[in-house]
């Protein structure tokens, strides 16, 4: 259970950092942030594609601009976060994530409502303040990613 607990946390933890990291466009879609992004600590990439992000291994959504604020749905959870649990491929949404995981979460020690809570947590999307300098992406409190 505390593996399973801490791939939450870490997840949170990535989809902040992946938050960050899109342009400065009102209202829609800046393609000038578009390509790839490279945080220089851990070598983690952030892809950004017309309005579309991935975090390879990560997770995957949607991405709009508002001002200088950066709007980040989450619509695919990759396998990796389910760490331990037989699933059947590769990219998940959340209801597909819910049929095949909430069976299993005795496996995790869960009860189906706590798995159930750590999914929709999984899935949340964010709103982030962007800062751009150039070539850098600031991420407060956890460092920029450059682009690659």
């Amino acid at each position: 259970m505390k593996k399973f607990v801490l791939v939450f946390l870490v997840v949170g933890l990535m989809f902040s950092m992946a938050a960050c990291d899109s342009g400065g466009d009102s209202g829609g879609t800046d393609t000038s942030l578009d390509g790839t992004w490279v945080h220089p600590g851990d070598g983690s990439e952030l892809i950004l594609n017309k309005g579309n992000w991935e975090s390879p291994g990560f997770a995957k959504g949607t991405y709009k601009i508002n001002g200088s604020s950066v709007i980040f749905t989450i619509t695919h959870v990759h396998i990796d976060y389910f760490q331990g649990a037989a699933v059947s491929k590769e990219w998940y949404t959340k209801a597909e994530a819910k049929a095949e995981i909430l069976p299993k979460a005795p496996e995790y020690g869960m009860t189906e409502a706590e798995m159930d809570t750590n999914i929709d947590y999984l899935y949340e999307g964010y709103t982030v303040t962007l800062s751009e300098d150039g070539n850098y992406l600031d991420l407060p409190g956890l460092g920029y990613f450059i682009r690659k």
